[in-house]
């Protein structure tokens, strides 16, 4: 999928950059108003020392006694070292405050991340939300959003007072002092479409990389599997060569702004010399304000500088503030009831002439649903590939909304209820059993302070999971790997029910269990077990159960038979079984896959 952004013109303006940042800085005023002080206080001392240094050359050249000059040298000393320490000071804030507000967009970015459905988040690139929380935000926005700025400002301070002591000391000669400054402003006018289109490869080419690194290693063991790892090397190999040429074009752009900035700063020294070394002939400067203008000369590099720079980062932090200010602005499906009621599930949930679609223009995964299932009972879920299972469950969860038709417990649309107390009441073993790179007894217990290290064991216990456990050396502390690629795809689906059980042994919750296909990698024995180990640990839970088991479907109190997205069939089993209709044809097929001929299931 490429870049929402990548078709944007305009990736933003300084403007709407300052907007966004605004909110950031005013947590921050406290320093951000040191940083200024000590901009001002770092101004007064550079510009005071060549000032004294004039002083001392006026002082050798008119033979002023030796402990006057001695008194200026001195004051010359504590002037740098004073200037030294404060540039020291305003470099360190600086790089602090540049990490703290880093922290602040990483945190809001993702705290919002967390909030989108798996629609909105599927549309973007793994690799390319990590450059964009990673790369765009530390190498480039943050930067900016400080050190940059504070920059740009301190040489517009020390700018303006340089040239109103030039300007006081001799106008002429501060008029030629000037001449760089609109040459420097319409080279970088010129260049500035260059840098932002530059500057945007370059970012696109960061996020290609992150996104092969992320697939391959996601995807290892098929690699190996069909040996297409030099197919990988060279796929990777061609992503950093369209990297390395992306940063070396940015590059070349600010490294020649940069070379032409400072050729010409050192051409308006150089015009200085010479009109100035015309003036001190003539007799209208003396010696010691000539030496100081040229000295307020070379002053005037680092802030002109800094000034074009700030221009140059600004075209750079205005691409990857575009970049992340989507993710951040990205609107979540779902959201919470301005005024949530608290949930309660005593007697039943019902779907009411649900019809769903991901998209508006986009075919109804879901339509016309119908069905009402009391507190305590089983409903299993059968159909072929892609006829709506697992979309029906998750409208449960909300992780989608219908688009038309209601969802209800207990009389009350799902939607009133905030989203943490509906959750709080559900748990979910899903189709992909998803394990993160922990140990076995922190991914049953996930973060779940109520949920204590002997709960997680029972949980274990009834999921079938202990008896694996024990054949690990550390046991319930093995550490799993990512998505639990040390574990066996049984042993992960009795990791994944464990997980969504055990709050219901420590807390009397889930009073909703869905299980999307969570024995599909058992033998026929160990699911048994599971289903006997449910039955007597949690004999009054809620359960919707997909599978396509015959004897998994057989143990619901009512099966829905889907096709196309619609309920084609329910009841009981021996009524579908009576009825010969789909349902009937459905379990033909699943017996035959598992006899073992091969037709594929209908999962």
């Amino acid at each position: 999928m490429s870049n929402k952004i990548e078709n944007k013109k305009d990736t933003g303006s300084l403007k709407l950059i300052f907007g966004w940042l605004y909110r950031y800085w005013r947590s921050h005023k406290l320093k951000l108003l040191v940083l200024l002080i000590m901009t001002l206080v770092y101004t007064a001392l550079a510009i005071s020392y060549p000032i004294f240094f004039k002083m001392v050359v006026d002082g050798l050249v008119n033979k002023l006694p030796a402990h006057q000059l001695n008194r200026y040298v001195l004051y010359l000393l504590l002037l740098g070292a004073g200037a030294a320490l404060v540039n020291w000071i305003l470099m360190s804030t600086r790089g602090w405050t540049n990490m703290n507000i880093e922290a602040e967009f990483r945190n809001n970015i993702f705290a919002n991340l967390t909030r989108l459905g798996p629609s909105t988040l599927s549309s973007y690139r793994t690799g390319d939300v990590v450059t964009r929380l990673t790369d765009d935000l530390a190498e480039k926005l943050s930067w900016f959003t400080c050190s940059g700025l504070f920059r740009a400002v301190q040489g517009l301070v020390l700018l303006s007072f340089i040239l109103i002591v030039m300007f006081r000391m001799n106008p002429t000669l501060a008029a030629f002092s000037l001449l760089p400054v609109p040459v420097v402003a319409g080279l970088f006018l010129f260049n500035e479409r260059t840098f932002e289109r530059r500057y945007h490869k370059l970012q696109n080419a960061i996020s290609a990389v992150n996104d092969f690194l992320e697939a391959c290693f996601s995807g290892i063991r098929v690699l190996k599997v069909y040996n297409r790892q030099d197919h990988q090397r060279q796929g990777f190999s061609r992503a950093m060569d369209h990297r390395i040429k992306a940063e070396v074009k940015s590059i070349q752009s600010e490294g020649l702004f940069n070379s032409s900035n400072i050729l010409i700063d050192q051409l308006g020294v150089l015009v200085v010399l010479l009109v100035g070394g015309y003036l001190v002939i003539k007799g209208s400067l003396t010696l010691g304000s000539f030496v100081a203008f040229n000295t307020y000369s070379l002053m005037l590099i680092e802030p002109l500088w800094n000034i074009g720079y700030f221009f140059v980062t600004a075209k750079r932090g205005s691409v990857s503030y575009a970049r992340a200010h989507e993710l951040e602005a990205a609107m979540a499906e779902v959201g919470d009831p301005a005024s949530p009621k608290e949930i309660s599930f005593k007697h039943s949930i019902d779907f009411q002439d649900v019809s769903f679609g991901y998209g508006k223009n986009d075919k109804l995964q879901l339509r016309g649903i119908n069905f009402s299932l009391d507190k305590g009972r089983k409903v299993a879920l059968m159909g072929e590939v892609g006829c709506g299972k697992t979309t029906l469950v998750h409208l449960l969860l909300r992780l989608h909304d219908p688009t038309s038709g209601s969802v209800s417990i207990d009389g009350t649309d799902i939607k009133d209820f905030s989203l943490a107390g509906l959750r709080s009441i559900i748990g979910y073993a899903p189709q992909e059993a998803l394990l993160f790179s922990d140990s076995i007894l922190n991914n049953v217990i996930f973060h779940r302070e109520e949920v204590d290290n002997d709960r997680a064991v029972e949980a274990g216990r009834i999921s079938q999971l202990e008896k694996e456990v024990k054949g690990f050396a550390k046991g319930y502390d093995t550490l799993i790997g990512q998505r639990g690629t040390s574990l066996s795809g049984g042993q992960k689906q009795r990791a994944s029910l464990a997980r969504a059980i055990v709050e219901r042994i420590a807390m009397g919750h889930p009073q909703i269990l869905i299980l999307d296909d969570i024995t599909s990698a058992l033998d026929g024995t160990t699911e048994a077990l599971v289903w006997q180990e449910l039955n007597e640990k949690l004999p009054k839970v809620t359960c919707f159960i997909i599978s396509h088991r015959t004897s998994t479907i057989e143990r619901a109190d009512k099966i829905l038979v889907l096709k196309d997205g619609q309920i084609v069939e329910q009841g009981r089993h021996q009524e579908l079984m009576d009825k010969d209709g789909y349902y009937v044809t459905l379990r033909e097929k699943e017996k035959l896959q598992e006899n073992g001929n091969g037709i594929k299931p209908v999962v």
